[in-house]
């Protein structure tokens, strides 16, 4: 258990360091962007939503 809660406090707030932005081309796709504080080179990480994260508003994302 100590272990979850150290995580729950150094995550605290993680989800307001994401971007809101929407791509526009022949439809409109909203996404989230993160930028880490860090330098030099960083691996990109995608996330690829199943229907259970379907939604437009890009605001209320699927975080569990």
């Amino acid at each position: 258990m100590a272990l979850i809660e150290d995580f729950r406090k150094r995550s605290e707030g993680l989800q307001d360091k994401f971007e809101a932005r929407t791509y526009k081309g022949v439809w409109a796709m909203p996404y989230r962007l993160f930028r880490p504080a860090a330098s030099g080179k960083l691996p990109l990480a995608l996330y690829l939503s199943g229907s259970g994260g379907l939604g437009d508003d890009n605001l209320k994302q699927n975080w569990g």
